[in-house]
């Protein structure tokens, strides 16, 4: 059985998170959702209101031309 200290060596190699190695992509959505909330937490609500409209933007842009397969 692996090391925890391997385990954390392969994800740093991988760029992955442990709850990823461990529980896989059921786990990935919260931790994007807990980023971007790490990310707007210290965020004026006009930094936040750009940001929501970039997002926004950004996501018909992709799924426009394709770039988000369902």
């Amino acid at each position: 059985m692996p090391s925890l200290k391997m385990l954390f060596s392969i994800c740093d190699a991988l760029s992955i998170s442990l709850d990823e190695m461990v529980f896989g992509n059921q786990h990935c959505r919260k931790t994007g959702q807990e980023e971007w909330e790490r990310m707007l937490d210290d965020c004026s609500q006009y930094e936040k209101k750009i940001l929501t409209d970039v997002a926004t933007c950004v996501k018909a842009t992709l799924r426009e031309h394709g770039g988000i397969r369902n």
